[in-house]
């Protein structure tokens, strides 16, 4: 199968419906260079992938137009992945202006997180493992393993916390990771080891 495609925002532009009281949400364009004044979270912005064979073959698992608030890839039998479990339509990548806008809105909802991110206990067969750092880097701060999550080498993008942590994909007793230890964008990044 083609895998699977997500077109629902958690983020819209709030505009007034022809046909009734009601608002209408509008995808806030991804060359927006800055977030429409009404612009608001959809909490109920959610994919979850659960307990079922995934065989996708040369396609991704999941295509995202647009990101969900919440995203939960657990317990499946992934056969035949080729591709990264998580790719990102139609560049490519998350940072088009109008996404790192909308992750710096979301990562502004300290106390209630506005965003979660779980590909943390996905099984395989015939294939490598899809570990948590399949996530794209401006999905990881959101991530519901935090601490858990690997890389390779720190991360050049997302919006992160300080006490953010990341462990190295091959730890060794001179680096076992990294800590962000001023947030920001990425923000700044020191490396930790076991010894």
């Amino acid at each position: 199968m083609g895998g699977f495609w997500n077109f629902s925002p958690f983020a819209c532009h709030l505009v007034r419906s022809p046909y009734s009281h009601l608002d209408l949400c509008e995808r806030i364009p991804h060359n927006a260079t800055a977030l429409p004044p009404n612009t608001s979270v959809i909490p109920g912005s959610a994919l979850t992938l659960a307990e079922s064979l995934v065989d996708t073959h040369e396609n991704p698992v999941l295509t995202l137009v647009e990101v969900p608030n919440a995203l939960s890839i657990r317990a499946n039998q992934m056969r035949y992945v080729r591709q990264p479990l998580i790719r990102v339509w139609p560049d490519g990548d998350l940072t088009a202006p109008a996404f790192s806008l909308q992750f710096a809105l979301a990562a502004s909802f300290k106390d209630d997180p506005l965003l979660r991110y779980d590909v943390t206990s996905n099984t395989n067969w015939n294939g490598p493992p899809h570990p948590e750092a399949q996530l794209p880097q401006e999905m990881l701060p959101f991530s519901a393993s935090a601490g858990r999550d690997v890389a390779d080498a720190p991360p050049t993008r997302g919006v992160w916390a300080a006490g953010a942590i990341l462990r190295a994909t091959t730890p060794t007793k001179a680096l076992a990771g990294w800590v962000c230890t001023v947030g920001g964008t990425p923000g700044t990044w020191e490396a930790f080891g076991l010894a």
